[in-house]
């Protein structure tokens, strides 16, 4: 099998665009993992003889002695790296770009006085993928060390002017980054304030968008748009106050105006996803299409009008900002942790025997923290988990588990089929399809007042939580206690940790370990996320609102024949909840 695939891509590369360049190289990494030293010498010999076929053809009448007083010119190697990693931005990898974007962040806060101009200069002449990367890039800049932007702010200043309401947002908040620490120049001023006017004077002009799309357009984009992308249209249309599908229509209209046709772009998506896609269908190495790109241009250039002739509210401007912002700056900057020591990895010898072992556990257990450890134990009250067990060329099982905690009656009447009844609810952050930084969160949370209504009868949230949309590079989910706790016990933000007295009562952590072992695929291996509070702080908690701690527990064991397989083989479910007497 290994050989026909080896042979296949020499076939192909050798009748390609390339006449067969890159077909010494494929057959030589193929014959050298076959373990074939015979023919791997015989290919590197025939390589050696098409070289010299190649020299025999050169005029014979040119003896070439200006090579020997040939001289390199300087080159500033640093200068040449920067270019080169600038100009890998413009993959259409998702998980690629989002490596650079961070790896170029930390080393313009390492480096800035190399890196920034040269970065400036791209920037300047840049579009499409490599304009919205770079714009990210810079924004975390000014989130992180505006200072370093203040020299810049003329060339920033150039992007208000754009019709395109990701750049204009984008430089509005690099800019108020940069004046909190430097002042800006008077001409700077004069445009930011001239533009935020623009989107918030009281006069409308006439502005209508089309009413539906066409069918096949319609499906045309959910098809070809990765993600999310469907599910932020309809948040957009609801923050605007339009109909449903609206905005597709209006991508639609503009798209066609620029002369695109869909039959064009059906031959273009099969390019993009070609060498993206395992030969046997699944996996795949996700990737953005320029179909994509089209679409966010041109929903950009929308928004953009809207917000203009519409004149929305600051608040509706927001809405928008976070429904489309790219990166959490904090993300970007922070490690993550490796998997907890507490976090046992998965290890299956017996399939069977680890399926079964979903029905050991009791549906209700009840837990009695008194006859546990001291007080300064911490209890995870809210976790996402994904894990994974490798083999060579596959990754049969996968494990992810659900937590979340809640507050519940103390007289909790009828175990595990009350629980099911009861409406057990978190606090929402924000609603779905938006993206929410660390930032934002504690932002939005602190400025909440007491917002639940303590019935004795009833449940009450213990967490607040978001979880933020997958095309967005930041946390997958963002979770802290609930607003009320928070102003209740006065509680203040490190991060996401809640400090209380000068002490950590609530911790939140992210961690990953490995990649899958897979050339057509960037999945991690495993990962996840948990938020652990104080045991005594738990203690207190439940006191002061008459309330039980209850722990509900959603795991999912799935096991694949191969890794080739999107859908599992096999695939159990189980749900448990873990009742707490803390007070």
């Amino acid at each position: 099998m290994a050989k026909k695939f080896v042979l296949k891509e020499c076939y192909e590369t050798a009748n390609g665009a390339g006449c067969g360049d890159n077909t010494p190289p494929i057959a030589a990494s193929g014959l050298d993992v076959l373990d074939e030293p015979q023919m791997l010498n015989e290919v590197f010999d025939e390589f050696l003889k098409h070289c010299e076929s190649m020299f025999d053809q050169l005029p014979k009448k040119e003896d070439y002695d200006w090579l020997k007083a040939y001289i390199e010119t300087e080159v500033d190697t640093n200068q040449i790296i920067l270019n080169f990693v600038v100009d890998e931005l413009e993959t259409s990898e998702i998980d690629y770009g989002e490596r650079l974007i961070r790896a170029m962040v930390r080393l313009a806060i390492a480096r800035p006085d190399e890196v920034i101009p040269e970065f400036i200069t791209r920037l300047v002449s840049a579009s499409g993928r490599l304009l919205h990367r770079l714009m990210t890039v810079f924004y975390c800049l000014a989130i992180v060390s505006p200072k370093q932007l203040a020299p810049q702010q003329l060339v920033f200043v150039q992007f208000l002017e754009r019709e395109n309401f990701f750049c204009r947002q984008t430089v509005l908040r690099i800019l108020h980054c940069v004046g909190k620490v430097s002042p800006l120049e008077a001409s700077v001023v004069n445009s930011v304030q001239r533009l935020e006017q623009n989107y918030s004077a009281d006069m409308c002009s006439l502005f209508s968008l089309p009413a539906c799309p066409t069918p096949i357009f319609r499906q045309f984009l959910k098809r070809n748009t990765l993600f999310d992308f469907s599910k932020k249209l309809e948040a957009l249309e609801k923050i605007l106050g339009i109909f449903p599908g609206n905005l597709v229509a209006a991508i639609e209209e503009r798209l066609t105006a620029q002369g695109w046709s869909i039959d064009d772009e059906r031959v273009r998506v099969k390019d993009d996803w070609y060498g993206h896609v395992h030969p046997q269908g699944w996996p795949v190495v996700w990737i953005t299409t320029e179909f994509q790109e089209l679409a966010t241009e041109a929903l950009w250039s929308i928004l953009d009008e809207f917000a203009i002739k519409q004149k929305l509210s600051k608040e509706q401007i927001n809405w928008l900002w976070w429904t489309i912002q790219p990166t959490d700056p904090e993300y970007i900057l922070h490690a993550v942790l490796p998997r907890p020591l507490d976090i046992k990895p998965i290890n299956v010898h017996d399939k069977e025997r680890w399926f079964n072992e979903l029905g050991t556990d009791k549906d209700l257990e009840i837990r009695n923290t008194r006859k546990q450890g001291g007080s300064d134990e911490w209890i995870t009250v809210f976790e996402r988990r994904i894990m994974a067990q490798d083999e060579v060329y596959n990754v049969p099982y996968k494990q992810e588990i659900s937590l979340k905690g809640f507050l519940v009656p103390q007289q909790v009447y009828g175990g595990y089929h009350r629980l099911n009844e009861l409406e057990l609810w978190t606090e929402r952050i924000l609603p779905d399809s938006m993206a929410i930084t660390i930032k934002q969160a504690q932002t939005e949370l602190t400025g909440r007042g007491r917002s639940v209504l303590n019935n004795l009868d009833e449940p009450i949230p213990l967490i607040a939580e978001h979880e933020n949309p997958l095309a967005f590079f930041g946390y997958w989910s963002v979770c802290t206690l609930a607003s009320f706790i928070i102003k209740d016990f006065n509680l203040t933000f490190e991060g996401l940790d809640l400090i209380r007295n000068g002490e950590v009562v609530a911790r939140y952590e992210v961690w990953q370990e490995g990649y899958q072992d897979e050339c057509y695929t960037r999945d991690k291996l495993s990962f996840g996320l948990r938020l652990q509070v104080r045991q005594d702080f738990l203690i207190e908690i439940c006191r002061r609102y008459h309330k039980l701690l209850c722990i509900s527990i959603n795991e999912k064991r799935e096991y694949f024949k191969s890794i080739h397989r999107r859908e599992p083989d096999e695939r159990r479910y189980s749900r448990r909840y873990v009742l707490y007497h803390l007070n």
